[in-house]
């Protein structure tokens, strides 16, 4: 055996190297080292478990003890186990062995079409390279948006990315877009790149580009990042309805559970492979897509605070101090969740929208009772939301306006522009994808512990469905499913036991907790199912939090039927084992009087045809929804339901998950059937 010292100079890094180890391997003429994990030794003065290794501008030291090789020709490094490699760059990599001091160098040209299947091969170099000049130190990203679907027969797609503050300009970003049948081609430029937040050492960028949106042909944008990194992102026909992919709860609550929980991520290495299986133009995120709740710990004086009695906590103010802590905070939380390398997978290369729900902010907001600390928490979470999530800028005009709907024109405010100074104004918001149509519903901003949405939001979601033309099926995302298993007796429970509050936000929640909640609800059932009949469209509500798949229907004495398919979690854990009892406890089958509608039936049907008995799926978990067309000419969606197999890796490969499938047909009257007695799947 010999010891080598492996030196990593790093020149591009959006690599998250926490719980991503990097592998190497040393390749002689006759002979070849084993594969080795480089890890800090004993000697490094920081915490190893929380050491940031391969950061752009970083050299890292590391010693190996392999067999002895006597000319390394070759070296392989790169990330063994899941094969992520977008977004890290070395620069080179130099080795010296320690028994004859001789040294060795291995180049990368910064060519990221070099890595192959997550390894990246180099040959030996005669010397060092100099430092490199010029490298743009790209901290996070890219995060692919659809900013909207123009009358002008444009897509129009942007990208965010976060570098470190030295940057004072970027160059822009070169694409090219190909139909599927290649009979149509394009390339350009984005836009100049936009600055649309600052930190104290961090710049958020957005580019803004269009592509031509064709009638009958898919397309595939290549896009290509001032770093030298391409991707490639599907984009639909305007007369095809969207292929996509649903989830939520995409966090762990606390800080000290993401390393106890390192395969945590591993739905997103199979939602990878469903994208790569079948491209899907669409990533739809219900709430929850980073946890906030460790701002209370991880803002120093917000500790202070936490540490004063209940009654000081109601009316202690809100200080600049924990503003700027708060805003900090917040815009490191979403570089560093969503650098990690299997969700930034799906970010780069698939286009997402997404609504918040309460972890975006604090868990339980709005539920709770509310103070100025938990308002500043508020304040701080909204933006950053509109940020990174919905990308935008105070001051958009694309987004401005009430209800300017044209055609197949896709996104709109249900409110006027709602900017931070309108800070009680929801994020509600319309997408349309040619006969397809997205509603996110913002549950959040305007909740209390009696009502979810305010009277006027209401009548602005009724307006906006009132405006629509067109639209074969309208899908509706709130956070929290509509329709679920009772919570009266877990919430009576929590109601009497002291100190248990954390558990009780989680019920209050949820739409039949409380006599107002359920008011509501019904009135929400009464908006989607008028609309249904009168506009003949399709209506179906997608929803998460509950960290568990499970499928609603509500059927109509007239025949109306809208399915309300639920998905979570992508990465939290499920409920616990204490937890699932009272799932059974509930009434799965609840007639209601819907006003303005009348009589209809509240039903949780199998949550999939290959589990004919089965409800609720108790595990990690998201959807995909393709388009079908009946023979009749209609449109109809398949579902697959993707949840986490018992053993993730089988032979070094992740293991093949569970599949659950169903159907949502076109629009058409239907009769009631009777409901399966439901179980659970755990």
């Amino acid at each position: 055996m010999v010891s080598y010292k492996v030196t990593v100079v790093t020149k591009t890094s959006v690599h998250s190297a926490f719980g991503s180890p990097i592998y190497i391997q040393l390749i002689g003429n006759e002979d070849s080292s084993d594969v080795t994990i480089l890890k800090p030794g004993d000697d490094v003065p920081v915490d190893p478990d929380n050491y940031a290794l391969f950061q752009a501008g970083q050299t890292d030291v590391f010693d190996i003890d392999t067999k002895s090789i006597d000319e390394i020709n070759q070296i392989k490094i790169g990330f063994c186990e899941t094969g992520f490699v977008d977004g890290w760059s070395p620069h080179y990599i130099a080795i010296e062995n320690s028994s004859t001091n001789k040294n060795s160098y291995y180049v990368h040209d910064g060519d990221f079409r070099k890595w192959k299947g997550g390894i990246l091969t180099l040959s030996v170099s005669n010397n060092a390279p100099p430092d490199p000049q010029g490298a743009i130190n790209i901290i996070m990203g890219p995060i692919l948006g659809c900013r909207a679907l123009s009358i002008e027969n444009e897509y129009e797609v942007c990208v965010l990315i976060v570098t470190s503050k030295n940057e004072a300009t970027l160059p822009p970003v070169t694409f090219t877009y190909v139909t599927a049948d290649q009979s149509k081609s394009s390339n350009g430029r984005s836009c100049d790149a936009i600055v649309i937040a600052e930190s104290k050492d961090k710049t958020l960028w957005r580019y803004d580009w269009s592509v031509p949106w064709d009638n009958t042909q898919e397309g595939t944008c290549t896009y290509t990042l001032p770093d030298g990194r391409s991707f490639d992102c599907c984009i639909q026909s305007q007369r095809s309805a969207p292929r996509f992919t649903f989830g939520s709860c995409a966090g762990l609550t606390a800080d000290d559970e993401i390393k106890d929980h390192p395969n945590r991520n591993i739905m997103w290495l199979h939602m990878r492979n469903e994208h790569e299986s079948q491209p899907v133009h669409l990533m739809v995120m219900a709430g929850d897509q980073v946890y906030a709740d460790s701002v209370i710990t991880q803002c120093p004086s917000l500790v202070k605070w936490s540490n004063l009695s209940r009654e000081e906590r109601e009316t202690a103010p809100l200080t600049d101090e924990m503003k700027d802590e708060i805003d900090e905070y917040f815009f490191n939380l979403y570089c560093t969740r969503w650098r990690e390398p299997e969700p930034a997978w799906m970010y780069a290369r698939v286009p997402s929208i997404m609504m918040w729900d309460d972890h975006e902010i604090i868990d339980g907001y709005g539920s709770r009772k509310m103070c100025p600390v938990f308002d500043g928490i508020y304040d701080a979470g909204r933006k950053y939301m509109l940020l990174f999530q919905l990308r935008c800028l105070r001051d958009v005009d694309l987004m401005k306006g009430d209800m300017d709907l044209h055609l197949n024109h896709c996104n709109t405010w249900l409110n006027p522009w709602p900017g931070h100074d309108e800070r009680d104004l929801p994020l509600s918001y319309y997408v349309r994808f040619g006969n397809t149509a997205f509603l996110m519903l913002d549950t959040r901003s305007e909740r209390t512990p009696t009502r979810i949405l305010s009277d006027d939001s209401w009548t602005r979601v009724t307006k906006c469905l009132d405006s629509i033309e067109g639209v074969e099926h309208m899908f509706i995302i709130v956070g929290v499913p509509p329709i679920f298993p009772s919570m009266d007796i877990p919430y009576t429970v929590l109601r009497i036991i002291p100190g248990v509050q954390e558990s009780e936000d989680d019920l209050m929640d949820h739409w039949g907790v409380l006599d107002d909640r359920q008011k509501e609800r019904d009135w929400f059932f009464s908006i989607m199912v008028k609309f249904s009949e009168k506009k003949k469209t399709r209506v179906s509500v997608l929803s998460g939090d509950v960290h568990l798949a499970c499928w609603g229907k509500l059927h109509t004495e007239s025949g109306i039927v809208i399915n309300m398919p639920t998905s979570s979690a992508i990465v939290n854990k499920p409920p616990t084992k204490i937890a699932v009892p009272y799932l059974y406890l509930a009434s799965y089958n609840k007639s209601v009087d819907i006003p303005g509608v009348g009589k209809a039936v509240m039903s949780m049907p199998p949550v999939g045809k290959e589990n004919s008995k089965c409800t609720f799926l108790v595990t990690q978990n998201f959807m995909t929804f393709s388009p079908a067309t009946t023979n009749k000419g209609k449109l109809a969606y398949n579902s697959r339901l993707i949840g986490k197999p018992d053993d993730l890796f089988i032979s070094g490969s992740i293991a093949k998950p569970r599949v659950i499938t169903n159907y949502i047909g076109p629009f058409e009257l239907e009769k009631p059937t009777p409901t399966a007695k439901c179980c659970v799947i755990v």
